[in-house]
């Protein structure tokens, strides 16, 4: 028992050696290395690069409208206002089938009705409301790759540029500058 106690002391203090510092080349990189089974890569690689540019995120109600109350939270400044975003989205997807329909898998005519309900809103549905409200949204994600999306109205400059963030897949928030 004596010599399992010494082994434990010397272990540590082992451990109390100094800890080299970090190369340079590593800086501003993410390296995930197994991680437990419940944390989420994407969650946590959006949240560091909010962090890196100096944002901060914005809950919006999980509900299958994310996409409009984030929209709406930025642009008429209530999540609340959701209904009116996503029947802005709804009368863009129904008057311009031309400009919208080639990006859409299966029969147009149900994806504008679905939108018209409860659908998730998708990049279809974040380009026609940057045409209806001549906005700019400027998309924080979680992707590997182009990381930061710009939509742009297609029909003319933007009159406001607002800041969301996406869980790729999962869910929109919104980006607040960090204070």
């Amino acid at each position: 028992m004596g010599d399992v106690y010494a082994s434990v002391i010397c272990t540590s203090v082992l451990q109390l050696k100094e800890i080299p510092p970090r190369p340079t080349e590593f800086d501003g990189a993410l390296a995930l290395f197994n991680l437990a089974e419940w944390v989420d890569e994407g969650k946590l690689r959006l949240a560091t690069l909010l962090d890196k540019v100096a944002l901060q995120q914005k809950p919006v109600r999980g509900d299958g409208h994310c996409q409009f109350r984030a929209v709406a939270d930025q642009v008429l400044g209530s999540e609340h206002r959701y209904a009116e975003v996503r029947q802005a989205a709804g009368v863009q997807l129904e008057a311009n089938p031309q400009a919208y329909s080639g990006f859409v898998m299966g029969d147009y005519r149900e994806y504008v009705l679905g939108m018209a309900g409860k659908e998730w809103g998708d990049n279809v549905t974040l380009q026609a409301i940057s045409d209806a409200l001549m906005a700019q949204f400027l998309l924080v994600t979680d992707y590997q790759e182009e990381a930061l999306v710009s939509v742009t109205p297609a029909t003319g400059p933007p009159q406001g540029t607002f800041c969301l963030c996406f869980h790729a897949e999962v869910h929109y928030n919104l980006s607040l500058i960090h204070i």
